[in-house]
């Protein structure tokens, strides 16, 4: 076995770990059937293509999961989404704050000359977003 077919059996092998559990036995199956490719590059690329159906479904479910839609569900109102949205909004927006600091920060240790001007403030806020 050449380090491809190692290599592509151990991205399957990662791969089943992610997979949820209603695919894990199809991910499985795509692990066995690796052994009838012939070529330990069309077994990678064999590998990574499989990599990239089982991820896929992964995402769908996941997102399912994180919409939480369920038929019980149907009713109620989306008050926890919203507020989820709104503390990644604040996360997102603290962290746009801290990379601007930073960025005026790297400012003035690159250019000494530069830390109180205000090209450096345009700088930092015209490139960080």
């Amino acid at each position: 076995m050449g380090a491809p077919r190692r290599l592509a059996a151990g991205i399957l092998k990662a791969a089943i770990d992610i997979a949820p559990e209603a695919s894990r036995e199809w991910a499985a199956a795509m692990l066995r059937e690796l052994d009838f490719v012939e070529g330990d590059w069309a077994a990678l690329m064999w590998a990574l293509g499989s990599t990239t159906v089982i991820l896929r479904h992964a995402a769908c479910a996941w997102q399912e999961w994180l919409k939480g839609s369920t038929k019980e569900e149907v009713g109620m109102n989306n008050t926890g989404k919203k507020a989820l949205g709104v503390g990644l909004g604040m996360l997102s927006a603290l962290a746009l704050v801290g990379c601007t600091f930073a960025m005026l920060r790297i400012i003035s240790l690159v250019f000494p000359g530069l830390e109180h001007s205000p090209w450096a403030y345009w700088l930092a806020v015209m490139v960080v977003p």
